[in-house]
């Protein structure tokens, strides 16, 4: 929610006089031109070095599930919604979903995150904090763990026979696990009335058995709300190619995915309370081409204490509720139906300060 500001100006980096709409003209100055020249440094600097001899070629990608793992969602308030979150992300999950979000912070968060999919085969982590820096600008830091432990590897009694249950039958060798990490270091900040833009760079660390690989990316989001109950986002995911090299040799490479969606909210007098709904088109590239997928959700809140949550995330049902107490603390849950799986449940703590 975007909330009212009394008159300010911005210095060093912008000349902006701001309304309690949070309407306002823009004046850039020279210390704005050389942030703006710093910012296009750095990604044409990311860009050589993506495509750097290091990097590999993108021929060298193993599938376009390469980058699955990072596809999993954060908060459970954006999967309650069938995470069409793209439009309405502004907390400490905004690093993820859509940088240009931490723009529209007013405090500091610590969002922590913890599921179990599948029947607790998979486990996802996540801690998230997004600290509001001066003149428009925010701060964000995001650590994902995902983890999958006790996976076997079996071996034939004789490997130079063939398989037989009862003479020649597998068995376990060894047990090992596998655990994906990703760290978010992110900044978004407000350009102009109404609009803000942010970037994410990433870092991946991924272990199987005794193997790693390592790998860098880096995102691009953008915001803009023309109205005080209407806001879209969009978010460019990988844009240069992620890669990933294994310390065996082998490289994936990450290939780029967007995610556009506009969202609108309104008040309802007769039910004491807020209604938001949103919606969005992913971009993914799963095989050989890339996919559109969509995904909407909607969020009654009551008081601004109780919420309400529905959504559809590629024609899955999700839905979910969060309870705000002492207008600090928001505790969520979100329930994700699966095909052929078995459902999981999301729970996350947010705190302000």
């Amino acid at each position: 929610m975007q909330s009212d500001r009394s008159p300010k100006k911005l210095s060093y980096f912008t000349s902006v006089e701001y309304s309690k709409t949070g309407t306002g003209r823009l004046g850039l100055t020279f210390p704005g031109f050389f942030l703006l020249e710093r910012i296009l440094l750095f990604s044409l600097l990311t860009l050589l070095v993506t495509f750097s001899p290091w990097a590999g070629k993108p021929a060298d990608a193993a599938t376009g599930y390469a980058g699955a793992f990072l596809r999993l969602g954060a908060g459970s308030r954006a999967m309650a919604m069938g995470d069409a979150f793209v439009a309405l992300a502004e907390d400490a999950t905004a690093g993820y979903c859509n940088p240009a979000g931490l723009s529209q912070s007013r405090s500091t968060q610590l969002l922590l995150q913890h599921s179990e999919r599948f029947a607790g085969v998979v486990k996802n982590d996540l801690i998230a904090v997004v600290i509001p820096g001066k003149a428009e600008q925010s701060f964000g830091v995001s650590l994902f763990r995902i983890g999958v432990n006790d996976i076997k590897y079996t071996k034939l009694k004789d490997p130079t026979k063939p398989l037989d249950l009862s003479q020649n039958r597998p068995y376990v060798s060894k047990r090992v696990s596998a655990t994906d990490w990703a760290l978010y270091l992110s900044f978004g900040h407000r350009m102009r009335s109404g609009f803000s833009a942010g970037s994410s760079l990433k870092l991946i660390l991924r272990k199987l058995g005794n193997n790693t690989a390592f790998g860098y990316g880096i995102d691009l989001g953008f915001l803009y709300r023309p109205l005080p109950t209407l806001s879209i986002g969009a978010n460019l995911s990988d844009l240069f190619c992620t890669p990933v090299r294994w310390d065996t040799g082998a490289g994936d490479v990450i290939t780029p995915s967007a995610r556009v969606g506009l969202a609108c909210c309104w008040p309802v007098a007769l039910l004491c309370g807020e209604l938001t709904s949103a919606f969005e088109l992913k971009a993914e590239k799963e095989s050989a081409r890339y996919d559109l997928n969509f995904s909407s959700g909607v969020e009654y809140r009551f008081r601004n204490l109780l919420a309400l949550r529905l959504g559809s995330q590629q024609g899955m049902f999700t839905a979910g509720a969060g309870l705000r107490m002492y207008n600090r603390l928001d505790i969520d849950y979100a329930f994700l139906q699966h095909e052929d799986l078995n459902n999981s449940h999301r729970v996350s703590i947010a705190a302000q300060f």
